[in-house]
């Protein structure tokens, strides 16, 4: 005999265990102090990449977390 669990309706979301930035093209650090606020719970607070010159796409090739 096979027992069928019916499916939660709600499962809820995933934990975050960790959170850094990434800037493989730069200097290392892209605001890492806000980081953490990516994943504070809070929507009034978020993360923000340092701030570049026009044309600097060309020679970076982005950033992320």
């Amino acid at each position: 005999m096979t027992t069928t669990v019916p499916p939660d309706d709600d499962p809820g979301g995933i934990e975050v265990q960790a959170v850094s930035s990434l800037d493989p093209y730069g200097d290392g650090a892209e605001n890492d102090e806000l980081v953490p606020l990516l994943v504070d719970g809070d929507p009034e607070t978020a993360w923000r990449t340092e701030r570049y010159p026009d044309g600097l796409a060309a020679v970076k090739q982005g950033v992320g977390v």
